[in-house]
């Protein structure tokens, strides 16, 4: 599994969306609560990418051929890193939203 591309794409929106609505104290109410939504909505879309990757971290099979077990383990190595970065990913987004929410 690598980061899926519709978490990249919209992690992209939300930077474009806040760094437009810049600078965020002076914004209208509506303009803030349209990007936090966007925002409520990238964590939503991180969390089901965040299960995804967990989905992904069964052992592999130790019967099988020494290649297929390397292979199996390599791609068990990846699945915990991505789930690693999107939990960090989470994070941010989350705290960004939190923020958001203070304005």
């Amino acid at each position: 599994m690598t980061i899926p591309a519709s978490v990249t794409a919209a992690i992209s929106s939300f930077v474009s969306a806040t760094q437009s609505a810049a600078p965020l104290a002076s914004q209208p109410r509506a303009i803030l609560q349209a990007v936090q939504a966007q925002g409520a909505a990238l964590v939503s879309t991180i969390d089901a990418a965040v299960l995804g990757a967990s989905g992904q971290l069964d052992g592999p099979d130790p019967s099988g051929m020494p290649q297929v077990m390397v292979n199996e383990l390599t791609a068990l190595a990846v699945s915990a890193f991505d789930q690693s970065a999107l939990a960090d990913m989470r994070g941010f987004v989350g705290r960004a939203v939190a923020n958001l929410d203070q304005l």
